[in-house]
């Protein structure tokens, strides 16, 4: 991974069929599948991210920041779990989608994030992990300039580790 970089995949929360629903979570955890085999010596900081969005609306606003996880070269290949202070909520509201991630600390080429092919899946850009996540980030199009987020056709391996509270169309727990 680069060195102060964020890197997310969009996400909607699927239900026990696999198919999307609309039942608010409180996220335990986020898991990300790690090695620290990127050919560098040394150690590199991460942090995962929870950016949140509803529908086509071109932003998305930071939801939560994992407590500092460190990543030494040569750590073989395993799920790591970032944790957060608090729970986060995810609302199931209808449209909701999340955007999970990593935010990388300023040593480079250290820690890798296994992934699968799919177009346009991950979204990345410089963020300064001394500054912490930018707090909202507006969606990849065309007609953004080249120096804001772009798109890669990677699927980060990355799990929401989640309790279902309620239904978020109902308003109801």
């Amino acid at each position: 991974m680069a060195n102060d970089v964020s890197r997310v995949s969009v996400y909607s929360a699927p239900g026990p069929d696999g198919q999307p629903d609309s039942f608010d979570r409180f996220l335990d955890r986020l898991r990300v599948y790690l090695d620290g085999r990127g050919g560098a010596a040394g150690s590199q900081k991460l942090r995962a991210v929870i950016y949140a969005g509803y529908g086509w609306m071109p932003s998305m606003r930071l939801v939560a920041v994992s407590r500092e996880l460190t990543v030494t070269s040569g750590t073989t290949a395993r799920w790591v779990d970032f944790r957060f202070d608090a729970p986060p909520f995810l609302s199931g509201f209808e449209l909701a989608t999340y955007q999970f991630g990593l935010l990388s600390g300023p040593t480079r080429n250290v820690a890798r994030y296994a992934s699968t092919s799919r177009a346009n899946a991950l979204w990345w850009g410089t963020d300064s992990y001394a500054d912490g996540p930018l707090t909202s980030l507006e969606k990849p199009t065309l007609t953004l300039p080249p120096t804001t987020w772009q798109t890669d056709d990677k699927q980060m391996s990355i799990q929401g580790i989640a309790v279902p509270v309620g239904d978020g169309r109902s308003g109801c727990p």
